[in-house]
């Protein structure tokens, strides 16, 4: 009986541990973002007090937006290729640790954004993650700023969550990368034109798709009336080769989906997969 007694009160102790040694984290950000303006994230860690563990928070930043410290706390910050990281030796003896940064993006950008993060940490020889959830805000369009297009923007504003675009680049034997962009929930009778632009050190060099538009210098490819039909989703596709076959790198490409709904132009990046 004292044994059985003696476990619980072990099992007990090292769940209370495991709990006291726990990180959480969350952004705070506008929902919202209209006018061109830059806006603020705001990252609190939440900790035990007496909690001083290294720690790592990195954060994937879309295309088109810059990222700008603002108050670190002791923090050490880096962006490199779109990756955004944020370093402690020693977290704070507080029982939350706070630190921001601005965020500005490219003129004449709008759609639905998203924010995440992982947070990675050491607690003795012991590591620990904590995955962030996706935190959305749109970028309204700078000709929405009267209270009707205002309007038209929420009734799109399901429409704006619900799209998804995205790009995944695959590299080739031959050192081509064939790039697959997949469109789901696209409204049905809706066509939409989906424009890419490839970094100068690539060239596009065909597509199978229907309805293909490449610009003289081959860096810039449009897909033209594209809708999804029954379909749920749509793929669409090109092959990229590399102007110094003799060098490895991957292509930089930035890219949007447009299409007319209810009276409005609606503009979504295109997300590159992992």
């Amino acid at each position: 009986m004292r044994f059985f007694i003696l476990s619980i009160a072990l099992f007990f102790n090292v769940q209370l541990s495991c709990a006291q040694n726990t990180l959480t984290a969350e952004l705070s950000l506008p929902t919202q973002i209209s006018n061109n303006k830059n806006f603020t994230v705001t990252l609190t860690i939440k900790k035990p007090e007496n909690l001083h563990s290294f720690a790592v928070f990195t954060q994937k930043i879309p295309n088109g937006f810059f990222v700008n410290p603002k108050i670190l706390n002791g923090a050490n910050f880096s962006v490199k290729d779109n990756l955004l990281t944020i370093r402690w030796l020693r977290l704070s003896g507080k029982n939350s640790v706070t630190v921001s940064y601005t965020i500005s993006y490219l003129k004449g950008l709008s759609g639905v954004y998203s924010l995440s993060g992982n947070l990675n940490y050491l607690i003795g020889n012991k590591k620990g993650e904590y995955k962030l959830k996706k935190y959305r805000f749109s970028i309204i369009p700078e000709n929405l700023t009267t209270v009707k297009n205002l309007d038209n923007y929420s009734i799109n504003y399901e429409t704006y969550q619900n799209v998804k675009c995205v790009r995944k680049i695959m590299p080739q034997p031959d050192k081509s990368y064939l790039t697959e962009i997949k469109i789901s929930n696209l409204p049905k009778k809706i066509q939409c034109i989906i424009v890419e632009e490839i970094s100068s050190d690539f060239e596009i060099q065909s597509s199978r798709s229907a309805n293909v538009t490449i610009t003289e210098n081959k860096r810039l490819i449009q897909f033209n009336k594209v809708n999804s039909g029954n379909n749920k989703s749509i793929l669409l596709s090109y092959l990229l080769i590399p102007k110094q076959r003799n060098e490895t790198k991957t292509p930089v490409i930035f890219g949007k989906i447009s299409f007319i709904k209810n009276g409005q132009i609606i503009n979504l990046p295109i997300e590159n997969l992992p």
